[in-house]
């Protein structure tokens, strides 16, 4: 009723599936890990910036960056760390201006 794959057979299956993935351009591999660059397009969009207003973060150093090739591409690590920050700061400008709204009563 089952059919049955002799041990030979299986190692020749498993033999050719090692040799494929060692020979092949497509590698079998672990899951990817995730990014760890953005291009410079997908991190003005996670800032919700335009791109020149990126660079200008990325010259003076406040995000980190590297070139591939001709290509420039962001740190991703670097640009939520940047991105939380920017976050934190503001809510606490926020925080403050509401504070002071109730001290002078104009809330």
């Amino acid at each position: 009723m089952y059919n049955t794959v002799s041990k030979s057979s299986t190692k020749n299956v498993a033999m050719s599936i090692i040799e494929y993935a060692t020979s092949s351009p497509f590698k079998i591999s672990s899951p990817k890990p995730s990014r760890t660059e953005l291009t410079l397009r997908e991190a003005a969009d996670v800032l919700g910036v335009p791109e020149s207003d990126l660079v200008e973060l990325l010259d003076t150093g406040e995000i980190e960056s590297r070139f591939a090739g001709n290509r420039r591409v962001v740190i991703s690590d670097s640009l939520f760390d940047y991105n939380r920050e920017t976050t934190r700061l503001q809510n606490e400008a926020l925080d403050e201006l509401t504070q002071q709204t109730q001290d002078w009563g104009l809330d």
